[in-house]
């Protein structure tokens, strides 16, 4: 959303930096997540923001170009006509996308889960709202989670808005929290696709949270959570930000915990069967010696 604000420059460069050098993953996806905020803020997307936050090597000296200005004119031309072709593909993909949701109204209409979670976190939200002066349209969007500040990750979320946000739509087993998680990245996707200013509302960021939370530490009950948080840790890897070693180690000791429990339910109904089969044979057995 385009505000017309100032770029804040010394804390998007702050917070730029603890997105290339946060201790955590969880640390580096918030810190993204909060220059994305700071960009949209100031009408820009994250790349031209960093691009404006650094046209000063730092604070009080200018940065000259070196180059001629017939190369400065040659290289621009260059980087207009692949902003060009870049243009038309994302205009073309957002057809797309606004074809397949029906409308761009749909794209963006809150989802049940959205309402629910707006609603469940109402009490934390601190909101603000802008008019657009060509059409008189007031937005109205939730600017901070009181408490939180800018949260990193979920252990920086108050209890209460841990609660909140899980308890507005129930959590039943991983391959759930999988589908939600799925979708929440494939609806942002897809408004990115039409807005690239889009980002998740802070309800949404902390519902994130509470689902990366879920899938990371609750103990899978059977083969499907197992199968569903292996998958999801292949989503994670995958992502543009390698996981550090202890995310990985954890999530492997989890994995560990819940193979063993697994395979020992599965042995003690191994077990349980065969005992049920061994009685049911013998008691065939001695109804045929009492036939003889």
């Amino acid at each position: 959303m385009t505000t017309g604000t100032a770029l804040d420059r010394d804390r998007f460069v702050k917070v730029h930096k603890l997105a290339q050098q946060g201790a955590t993953q969880g640390e580096r996806d918030a810190a993204i997540a909060s220059a994305t905020r700071l960009a949209r803020a100031a009408g820009h997307t994250l790349s031209e923001a960093i691009a404006k936050a650094h046209v000063t090597m730092d604070d009080t000296q200018q940065w000259r170009d070196p180059r001629s200005p017939a190369e400065q004119a040659r290289q621009h031309a260059i980087w207009r006509a692949a902003e060009d072709k870049r243009d038309e593909e994302r205009r073309r993909l957002a057809a797309i996308v606004i074809a397949r949701h029906g409308s761009m109204e749909a794209l963006f209409a809150p989802t049940a889960i959205e309402i629910a979670l707006d609603k469940a976190l109402d009490a934390f939200a601190v909101r603000e709202s802008h008019t657009d002066e060509a059409t008189g349209v007031t937005t109205t969007w939730v600017d901070e989670l009181v408490g939180c500040g800018e949260p990193l990750n979920y252990e920086d979320y108050p209890q209460a808005i841990r609660d909140a946000a899980e308890a507005a739509h129930p959590i039943p087993d991983l391959a759930g929290g999988l589908a939600e998680y799925e979708s929440w990245e494939a609806l942002a996707d897809d408004r990115a696709a039409v807005d690239r200013h889009h980002d998740h509302s802070l309800p949404v960021a902390a519902r994130h949270a509470v689902l990366r939370h879920v899938l990371e530490t609750r103990p899978s009950k059977d083969w499907a959570d197992y199968a569903a948080r292996a998958s999801y840790m292949g989503l994670r890897l995958n992502e543009t930000f390698v996981q550090e070693d202890d995310w990985k180690a954890a999530m492997f000791e989890r994995m560990a915990k819940d193979l063993a429990t697994l395979k020992g339910a599965s042995d003690a109904e191994s077990t349980r069967v065969n005992v049920k089969l061994g009685a049911l044979m013998a008691e065939v057995k001695e109804r045929r010696r009492g036939r003889d």
